[in-house]
């Protein structure tokens, strides 16, 4: 069924055929995915291919960037994309599939699975697939790729991103003739391996010199560059023949629970002491180990009742392979004893059990949970979760305990560098996160680690991240970053901005944007978002003088009720009064600190507000909502670990309120929202007496960023 579509200037068409690709892939996307999810990946996947076939009638640079989230099913896309390609007259895709041959096998069976690769069949509505892990690649000679070609296959291409397994591909491509055979790249997690870490050398560094080789072998191919953190991407200068020309929004499908969720919603954390941390350093085993480990049995337990037979826990506290070795030693140990005396059923089994009990509270599970479901009563199914678990080492030492993972139902992963990017959990529901750099680390690197972002509606309200307040602290800043770079790629997207136009922000976080050997940039101040208050103060008169000021400042004031940032509701969002510049000037002198600690500056705010109107905004007294937020503080510096709240569901389409971020009447004036705030620390008691004001604001001054900084080179 063909399509056709006009350029904007009249100047030409194109015709894009929707064939027995595509149709097999809907339909493998309907079954696995639902209607809904099929069809808008459908669209805009056309949508993205058509652009694709504009940029390259009109000879602009086949550089594409596809920006998904982390965990969001990006490989449809990529299926799907594939499909419109074959069916569309393009012959060959070259898939690079990963840095390790885990990664690399996912993705060859999963293209193997989608497009049904057959070892025998000779129709030209199945694919070859060759894998440079395989002896497949390496047997290829002349005639039997014009003999594949000549039956009308199309060939799939899956190279391992390394420069020995790449130049195997390009040694493949240099027997045959292109012409005729168009085909296209797609280059997985983009912005890892790829992109050149000699520029400043004017040299190429050897994955990427194997790349530029196979763009010119095949004369400049449709390129299409994938990743859920595009910091490198957008900041690549002209020095590198992969800097993207266009770049493409990847929306989540339905359920998908993100940064957002897990890190603007503090009842998904369980924070853990940095003693714990040293203790790890020192090859000590601590007990908030024992505790997520046991908060991972259960889960199991009540993911085994609804029906879901798998469950997978990650401890990630290291890249080190030795500390890698010892918890699994010790937790191998451990478990072991448990199976043993299970299966023994002796008096050691009850002691044990009883420990295991001590995590089945709601400092872990809904209470609803535990209200509705005794811990005798799933003893017997803890029983079975345990005997079904199995450790696995992820990493470089771990290769036998890797293996028959579909026999294993109940899995705790222990890795470092390998668990951080590709891999898919996809039960995961408890993680243990500790590695965080000493020095300054970045952005894209760490975003990367969150291997519990993912589609876990089904069981999320089971699913617990243990973290310090401080890393928990900077996933929130991320977070923050991470929406705002979003939003930037989306009026890139719209055209109403450039790449070259884009600023990572860094106000929330202390991390760099990516790698300093692979892209130039520079920082930069630029005005942009909100300014959320860092820390709380819990001196009892200061606290009692500070309220009853903020109190008489908004009495001053007439507020009216605003359902901005809502949906199809009229439950207020906020409340909003103009005030004065005198009035505010008076009440930021008379309170006490709040506005002279960063990342506020009294003196900066007053003078911008000077020239600017001013809105108030309440968050709090509103319908069917406490008087006050619950929130954390870390003990050591009395830092809140998140002030905004993000949306209330996963899904767009669902959603009744956006979050606190959307809630702005005037996006001219200089807006403090006030919220009311219920403190608490890792002991999750409330401190009802030290209650207190907290502002976010979002004013027109100076946030640091980065940007790209061009690099002259010969390259």
């Amino acid at each position: 069924m063909p399509e056709k579509y006009f350029f904007e200037n009249g100047e030409g068409e194109i015709t894009i055929n929707i064939g027995h690709f595509v149709n097999k892939i809907f339909a493998k996307h309907v079954m696995d995915y639902g209607q809904q999810n099929a069809e808008k990946t459908r669209e805009r996947i056309k949508g993205i291919f058509k652009n694709a076939l504009i940029q390259i009638q009109t000879h602009q640079t086949p550089n594409l960037l596809l920006i998904g989230k982390v965990q969001s099913g990006k490989t449809s896309n990529l299926e799907m994309f594939t499909a419109f390609a074959f069916d569309n007259g393009f012959k060959t895709v070259i898939i690079y599939g990963g840095y390790d041959t885990k990664l690399l096998a996912q993705t060859s069976n999963r293209f193997r699975q989608t497009f049904d690769v057959s070892e025998s069949s000779l129709e030209p509505t199945e694919p070859e697939l060759f894998s440079t892990d395989d002896s497949g690649v390496d047997a290829l000679d002349e005639d039997i790729l014009n003999k594949v070609y000549d039956l009308g296959k199309p060939v799939i291409f899956v190279s391992m991103k390394r420069p020995a397994a790449l130049a195997k591909i390009n040694n493949v491509l240099g027997k045959i003739s292109q012409n005729g055979r168009p085909a296209f790249i797609i280059d997985d997690e983009g912005d890892q391996a790829s992109l050149n870490t000699e520029f400043k050398k004017q040299k190429k560094s050897p994955t990427y010199a194997q790349i530029v080789e196979m763009k010119a072998q095949l004369e400049d191919p449709l390129y299409l560059s994938v990743t859920a953190t595009p910091q490198a991407n957008v900041l690549l200068g002209d020095y590198s023949s992969l800097k993207p020309a266009k770049l493409y929004l990847i929306e989540p499908g339905k359920g998908y629970t993100g940064a957002e969720f897990f890190h603007l919603d503090e009842d998904r954390i369980v924070r853990i002491d940095k003693e714990d941390v040293d203790q790890l350093e020192l090859g000590t085993i601590p007990n908030s180990v024992y505790v997520a480990l046991h908060h991972f049995f259960i889960a199991s337990v009540f993911m085994m009742r609804r029906g879901i037979d798998y469950s997978d826990m990650i401890i990630h506290t290291s890249r080190r392979n030795k500390d890698h070795g010892g918890v699994y030693s010790t937790l191998y140990s451990y478990i072991q004893s448990l199976k043993e005396n299970i299966k023994d059923n002796n008096e050691e089994t009850a002691i044990q059990l009883a420990e295991i009990a001590d995590a089945y509270t709601e400092d872990y599970f809904d209470k609803d949970l535990i209200t509705e479901t005794p811990f005798d009563d799933i003893q017997e199914d803890l029983k079975k979760v345990i005997r079904d678990t199995h450790l696995i080492l992820q990493d470089s030492q771990g290769k036998l305990t890797q293996g028959n993972e579909k026999f294993r139902l109940h899995k705790i992963y222990i890795g470092g560098d390998l668990l951080q990017r590709g891999l898919t959990f996809k039960h995961l529901v408890t993680t243990y996160f500790t590695r965080w750099p000493k020095k300054s680390g970045n952005m894209d690197t760490t975003m990367q680690r969150a291997r519990w972002f993912g589609y876990r509606s089904k069981f999320l309200d089971l699913c617990k991240l243990f973290m310090t307040s401080t890393i928990q602290s900077e996933y929130a800043g991320l977070t923050e970053t991470e929406n705002d770079l979003w939003e930037q790629c989306y009026l890139v997207q719209q055209g109403e901005m450039t790449i070259s136009d884009i600023v990572i922000d860094a106000d929330s976080t202390s991390l760099n944007p990516t790698r300093k050997n692979v892209v130039s940039y520079k920082s930069v101040k630029f005005s942009k978002k909100w300014n959320n208050q860092k820390t709380g103060f819990f001196d009892e008169e200061t606290n009692k003088k500070n309220n009853q000021i903020v109190e008489e400042f908004l009495n001053d004031l007439s507020f009216t009720p605003s359902t901005i940032g809502r949906i199809n509701s009229t439950v207020p969002s906020c409340f909003y009064a103009e005030a004065t510049y005198e009035q505010l000037k008076a009440f930021l002198n008379a309170v006490y600190g709040i506005f002279d600690y960063e990342p506020f500056n009294k003196n900066d705010i007053l003078k911008i507000c000077k020239d600017h109107k001013i809105v108030i905004q309440k968050m709090f007294g509103l319908e069917g909502q406490l008087d006050y937020r619950k929130r954390s503080f870390n003990s050591d510096t009395n830092r809140i670990l998140a002030l905004q709240q993000g949306p209330d569901k996963s899904d767009e389409q669902l959603q009744h309120y956006q979050g606190d971020s959307y809630v702005l009447v005037d996006a001219d004036a200089v807006t403090f929202q006030v919220f009311r705030v219920c403190p608490r620390f890792e002991n999750k008691l409330l401190l009802i007496d030290q209650i207190q004001y907290m502002f976010s604001i979002r004013v027109p001054k100076d946030r640091k960023g980065f940007v790209k900084n061009e690099f002259k080179t010969t390259n």
